[in-house]
């Protein structure tokens, strides 16, 4: 789901819900932004992480910050699991 999707489906100023969450498989290991939509997690932003095991906070800001400042016209609501 876009931005450009959000936007249509969205009014500025509603609350998005924002997911944070982190999925490792055998060869990747991917910290991921999704918007909730009923039930559903949309992705918006990802990027690979070159090690295994959990994210760093400093990581976690880094995919966090792009999709905060493309959402600043809603009120975010970010939960995390990262």
């Amino acid at each position: 789901m876009s931005c450009e999707v959000i936007a249509r489906q969205f009014k500025a100023g509603s609350q998005l819900v924002i997911a944070l969450d982190r999925t490792q498989g055998q060869e990747y290991n991917v910290l991921r932004v999704s918007a909730i939509v009923q039930k559903t997690a949309f992705p918006i932003f990802w990027t690979l992480l070159d090690k295994h095991g959990a994210s760093k906070k400093v990581e976690q800001q880094q995919v966090l910050r792009p999709v905060i400042c493309l959402l600043k016209r809603y009120k975010l609501v970010i939960i995390g699991d990262a």
